[in-house]
């Protein structure tokens, strides 16, 4: 969080709530992923594998600690494509993210 307590996004006041499930942005990221922003379980990712969880994690960290401007979807397409092309030794990981864009690419759809 930064000495100034409002979202560089929507300019609403920033709170790690506001930040994971009622900035506009944030939850634009989270439909995109087929994620409910209001089950906080699902934007935490409880209920995901360790595989899944990596790629979730960098999103999360995107979305609070580096509060990216970038569009919901660049976001999410430059993640995956980030571990796709090797940024992690796990070769589940690759797998998975290269799945996802083919996916994506095929249907327009993240989940």
């Amino acid at each position: 969080m930064s000495v100034i307590d409002t979202s560089i996004r929507c300019f609403e006041k920033e709170t790690f709530r506001h930040l994971l499930t009622e900035c506009s942005y944030t939850q634009d990221v989270w439909r995109l992923l087929g994620i409910n922003a209001n089950d906080i379980k699902a934007v935490l990712g409880t209920f995901l594998t360790r595989v899944e969880f990596e790629i979730h994690a960098d999103l999360l960290s995107s979305i609070v600690f580096r509060k990216s401007t970038l569009p919901p979807n660049t976001l999410i397409e430059l993640t995956h494509l980030k571990y796709s092309e090797g940024v992690c030794r796990n070769n589940k990981v690759k797998e998975m993210a290269k799945v996802m864009i083919d996916n994506y690419n095929a249907t327009g759809l993240w989940h």
